[in-house]
């Protein structure tokens, strides 16, 4: 009978009237909501809930009008009803995150308002059914806090290192953390707490008062190594130095002294490591000390190498140093030192002027500067530029004016020029400065054998030897005559 009537007539037409009637029902429940959204366009709330009240009794199935109903409710004010709405929503369609934020949102905004009733047994047990939400996670461990036991203090850690995990730009975290720590004993990880969330937001009214106090530990540290350092205790200033940073890991005054005790001891890497690190957040007016600590330690690299015989490395150093400070006339002459021993002597002058410009009084850098120039003087006379050495054997000169050596080469290039009157001048200058003017003809005579050497300074020979270029001997006796004739009229 039944399979009669499935095919009869009349079930075809109540078949379609009733597709009709459903289709009739989703379209107005479709305008019904494009009312209710126009009316809190409108701000008209009362009748949005009205309106989509209409839709979903009309569908019941769509997930989209509960999520509007719940929308519709918080503007209302009803923050409960509006949770039902939303639960309502997620479970007709599990994959609608939108459906699902705002539910997540409503249960923590409801646990918290139980919080600020005193309830907290009833908000732990409605901020446990969040899952993966920084924020209930959270709440829940400053429900847990509140219970000032061992074992709630142990749970609100672990919920606040979840909180962390899922979170780590949560300042407040950072800060529950730190009272935890502290209250469990932790100074130094409360500390790394604090630290935490003074980065995240420096004026964050719970911290300022603990940072403050470390500050005060860390100066009082810091005042205690400078002591230090006048009595000579360099390691007892560093171990205070190394409390201090414990403290208040961004104290720039210990960052500086630190590093420059570490540069005195010739720890070099350590010492730029705290300058580099210094230099990241120091204030403006300090810049410049952390920029003279750079160069200086970078200085002392270079003598350090330059003793042990390492002399492109020390004129690496050097040229460092000089691009963080060039007023220090010290640098210019390490690096001088470096050219000079590299046989870059052109660039060991240029140097040595530097530092003479800032330093016009140095004696050490004018004798420098005439080694330089001697060398450089060498250096041309065994290249056959004899005009170029004389000129750079008189700068030397100019000085060192009582230096024989200097007279010797320079009389040596004036003879190889035909200047026999300033090269006499010039012997005639040796011998004075060796009181040897009854044996000056000997003594020249022996300066100008050809395995003579022209040396740069007293005990270090400069390379290659005077013998490629000897002068002449038969000039030579003839001139060594008139000198011989001379002194008998003397």
């Amino acid at each position: 009978l039944s399979c009669r009537w499935l095919k009869s007539p009349k079930f075809a037409v109540m078949a379609s009237l009733g597709a009709e009637v459903a289709s009739m029902t989703r379209d107005t429940a479709e305008w019904k909501k494009r009312c209710a959204m126009e009316a809190m366009r409108l701000a008209d709330f009362e009748t949005a809930a009205a309106e989509v009240q209409r839709a979903i009794f009309l569908d019941r199935k769509r997930s989209d009008l509960f999520q509007l109903q719940g929308d519709i409710l918080l503007h209302l004010g009803d923050v409960k009803a509006a949770q039902s709405s939303f639960q309502k929503s997620v479970m007709l369609d599990r994959s609608s995150a939108s459906s699902t934020r705002r539910l997540v949102w409503v249960t923590v905004v409801e646990g918290l308002r139980e919080m600020k009733g005193g309830e907290f047994h009833a908000a732990m047990t409605r901020l446990r059914h969040v899952e993966d939400n920084g924020v209930a996670l959270y709440l829940q461990a400053v429900c847990e806090a509140r219970r000032d036991n061992a074992e709630a203090r142990d749970r609100a850690l672990r919920l606040v290192d979840k909180c962390i995990a899922l979170d780590p730009s949560c300042a407040d975290a950072f800060v529950l953390r730190g009272h935890l720590c502290l209250s469990m004993g932790n100074r130094s990880e409360a500390k790394s707490a604090y630290w935490r969330t003074f980065e995240l937001c420096p004026n964050h009214p719970h911290v300022q008062g603990f940072l403050a106090q470390l500050q005060k530990e860390a100066t009082k540290l810091y005042e205690a190594a400078f002591a230090c350092v006048f009595k000579h205790e360099h390691d007892r200033a560093l171990d205070c130095l190394a409390e201090a940073l414990d403290a208040a890991p961004k104290h720039p005054q210990a960052l500086l002294l630190q590093a420059c005790l570490r540069r005195r001891l010739g720890r070099f890497e350590s010492a730029l490591g705290d300058l580099e690190y210094c230099s990241s957040f120091c204030r403006a007016d300090l810049r410049p000390q952390v920029l003279r600590q750079i160069a200086l330690t970078y200085h002392s690299m270079s003598k350090a190498f330059f003793e042990i015989g390492q002399f492109q490395n020390a004129l690496t150093a050097a040229s460092e140093a000089l691009t963080y400070d060039v007023s220090d006339h010290a640098m210019f002459v390490s690096r001088g030192d470096a050219y000079l021993e590299l046989a870059d002597f052109e660039a060991a002058v240029h140097d040595f002027r530097s530092a003479l410009a800032l330093n016009g009084e140095g004696q050490q850098i004018k004798g420098r500067l005439a080694k330089a120039h001697h060398c450089l003087g060498a250096s041309f006379y065994n290249s056959g530029m004899f005009e170029a050495a004389v000129v750079e054997l008189t700068q030397a000169l100019q000085h060192a004016p009582e230096t024989e050596v200097l007279y010797l080469h320079r009389g040596h290039a004036f003879m190889h020029v035909h200047a026999e009157e300033d090269a006499y001048r010039d012997f005639q200058k040796v011998a004075a400065l060796r009181g040897e003017h009854a044996n000056f003809g000997v003594a020249l005579q022996a300066q100008f054998e050809p395995q003579a050497r022209m040396a740069a300074v007293v005990g270090q020979p400069v390379r290659p030897s005077l013998s490629r270029h000897p002068i002449p001997i038969d000039r030579l006796l003839r001139k060594m005559e008139d000198i011989r004739q001379q002194c008998f009229r003397d």
